[in-house]
């Protein structure tokens, strides 16, 4: 696993380039890998070395980020990757569909530039935390995060997801 690259899976143009810009502009530490729709990523995540996580669109054409995420959970070698969801909607149905195919984070794409960067920023903040096995830790735990990227909804999925009531 190639403990700097981050797989990024969308198949948009425009999100895509908006997601590379931010990397560029904040000077991102991590290699930033691309994928354009599922068999692409099916085929990044067949050679080595992996990346140390995948940040995943929800939508991709006519499949689902989660069809991705239960064929990369059902394999030994892709298992421990961590996975986040980049979904546009503050779906339960969507957000329980993720966390059921293994996701670990579910984050409603933010609408502006800004709210990218901000992602971006943490990305590159988790790589750089020294445990080094939660890459996104940044992304969820840090308090002083955002609304509307983790909901009221995103927040009950990941205490069911936890076991906690």
């Amino acid at each position: 696993m190639d403990q700097q690259t981050l797989l990024y899976v969308e198949d948009e143009p425009e999100a895509l380039k908006l997601f590379e810009s931010a990397a560029q502009q904040c000077r991102a530490g991590f290699s930033l890998q691309v994928a354009t729709g599922l068999e692409t990523a099916f085929d990044c995540l067949g050679k080595q070395p992996r990346p140390m996580a995948v940040l995943l669109d929800y939508k991709l054409g006519k499949f689902k980020g989660s069809d991705l995420l239960r064929w990369m959970r059902g394999r030994p070698d892709l298992a421990p990757i961590e996975v986040a969801v980049l979904g546009e909607l503050d779906s339960e149905k969507q957000i329980n569909d993720c966390y059921s195919a293994g996701a670990d984070y579910y984050l409603v794409k933010p609408s502006d530039s800004a709210g990218l960067t901000d992602i971006v920023e943490r990305i590159d903040r988790g790589f750089q935390h020294p445990s080094k096995n939660l890459f996104l830790y940044h992304l969820v735990l840090c308090p002083a995060y955002r609304e509307p990227v983790i909901t009221p909804v995103m927040r009950a999925a990941m205490r069911r997801r936890e076991g906690r009531p």
